[in-house]
């Protein structure tokens, strides 16, 4: 999320559409059990691919 720079539920909802994939999965479910590992260089390009799209629209709405 932080790199993201997404709220939770954001960030969630790009895990459960399978934008964002964990390299690793541990637990099934919602909780402290449920361990998720992502790698860093996917998580910067979609970071990037966030901030070029954001830019994207601020241009064609005039902001």
């Amino acid at each position: 999320m932080e790199v993201t720079n997404q709220t939770l539920p954001s960030f969630n909802q790009s895990v459960s559409k399978g934008i964002i994939q964990p390299f690793f999965q541990q637990g099934e479910g919602k909780g402290p059990g449920n361990v998720r590992l992502y790698l860093k260089q996917d998580i910067e390009a979609y970071a990037a691919h966030l901030k070029t799209k954001k830019l994207h629209t601020a241009k064609k709405t005039g902001n």
